[in-house]
C-alpha cells in the first residue's frame, strides 16, 4: 500500500514539480524541520502525516524531484550523522529516543527522477 501510494506521489511530483526558486527557498522539510531538503527535491506537503503524543512524535514526509537514487542515498547517508543520527544494523538511523526510516525510490516508468519516504517514531521502549 505503501509503496504504491510513494509511487503515485511520485509521479504527480516528477509530472508537476515546484519552480526551481521554491525549490531554493525550501531548505528543511516543514513537517520536520530538524530534516535538511536535498537540493532537486520537492517536499510532498499535501501527503505528509504528523502525530505529537505522550510517547513521542510520529512523522511520515515525502519528497520527489530529477535526481537520481544514489544521489539521495549519498546525499542523506553524509548529512544524518552530521545531525546526530547513529546508522543502525538494519538501515534505520537513531537520536535520542527517536528512529528514522528513509526509503528511496526510482520514479514510476515513464517519469525520470527519484523520491524519498520519511519515518520518523519513538524508539521502542521508551
Amino acid at each position: 500500500m505503501h509503496r504504491l501510494l510513494f509511487s503515485l506521489l511520485l509521479s504527480i511530483v516528477i509530472v508537476a514539480p515546484a519552480s526551481a526558486t521554491a525549490q531554493q527557498a525550501a531548505r528543511f522539510l516543514s513537517v520536520m524541520e530538524e530534516m535538511p531538503l536535498m537540493p532537486g527535491l520537492v517536499e510532498v506537503v499535501d501527503a505528509a502525516v504528523t502525530f505529537d503524543g505522550a510517547s513521542g512524535r510520529i512523522i511520515e514526509a515525502f519528497v520527489a524531484g530529477s535526481v537520481q537514487v544514489d544521489a539521495i542515498w549519498d546525499f542523506y547517508s553524509a548529512t544524518l550523522p552530521q545531525l546526530g543520527w547513529a546508522r543502525q544494523a538494519n538501515g534505520e538511523y537513531r537520536r535520542d529516543a527517536e528512529i528514522l526510516r528513509l526509503d528511496v525510490s526510482p520514479a514510476p516508468v515513464g517519469a525520470t527522477g527519484a523520491g524519498a519516504h520519511f519515518v520518523l517514531r519513538p524508539a521502542k521502549g521508551q
